[in-house]
């Protein structure tokens, strides 16, 4: 077998499955897309996707964050620049960054030689250099579930990764695209909300009073005083 292949999703896949269906639905993937790869036909289908999902994530995540920060872009468009932007603005931490670096280099290498498109990555990790293949490892179990239990201290995990890297990877990327899924939900809501309540303006008349700050406070304000306002202008 080249793949790793698991015949259900244990209890922590299912846990990150249900908890990623939000990122999932707002990028127009299909239901538990994520943890699905863990069941790819091939590692390189595998890392393809997992790494175009991280790429894409970041790209959003640092973009509306620079904009609330009121701080504009650099004209640096690659992913590591991006990576090194969200750590500079705090999006990311040391660990994250490491980590993603570190994916995205694994990646690269990884998928451009044709033999990889049915060579699995334990393969690949086996016949790098001890001190390469331990620089990877450390740096995929330094983030994440993997790093919040210790992993990284822990001999035996570096010799048992090769048997788990599918799991192991999204375990360590969980927290981070939980965190910035979260953010890119706020963040499509708030866009949502701000032309909603301009288009409530506009049947208004006039303008709105400030907004509430709690967000579903605010719009049943709005909706009260529109059909109120509204049904005033049809009684007889």
């Amino acid at each position: 077998m080249f793949n790793e292949k698991p015949a259900h999703l244990d209890t922590s896949a299912k846990i990150m499955s249900v908890s990623l269906a939000p990122l999932e639905k707002a990028w127009g993937l299909p239901p538990a897309y994520l943890t699905n790869l863990l069941a790819a036909d091939t590692d390189w289908d595998f890392i393809v996707k997992m790494e175009v999902v991280l790429e894409g994530l970041i790209a959003e995540a640092l973009e509306h964050e620079l904009i609330r920060l009121s701080l504009k872009p650099g004209g640096r468009t690659t992913h590591a620049t991006r990576l090194s932007d969200a750590k500079r603005i705090g999006l990311i931490d040391a660990a994250e960054f490491k980590m993603l670096i570190e994916i995205a280099r694994l990646r690269n290498v990884f998928v451009h030689q044709r033999e990889n498109l049915t060579r699995s990555l334990k393969d690949y990790l086996l016949e790098l250099g001890v001190g390469r293949r331990r620089e990877v490892v450390q740096s995929l179990l330094s983030a994440g579930v993997p790093g919040r239990i210790g992993m990284a201290k822990d001999s035996s995990a570096t010799v048992s990764f090769t048997e788990s890297i599918r799991q192991t990877m999204l375990s360590a990327v969980f927290p981070t695209l939980l965190r910035l899924g979260n953010k890119h939900t706020d963040h499509r809501r708030e866009e949502l909300h701000v032309a909603w309540r301009a288009e409530q303006e506009r049947r208004y008349g006039e303008p709105l009073p400030p907004r509430l700050d709690i967000y579903l406070a605010d719009r049943t304000m709005v909706m009260d005083l529109v059909s109120a306002k509204l049904s005033a202008c049809v009684a007889p």
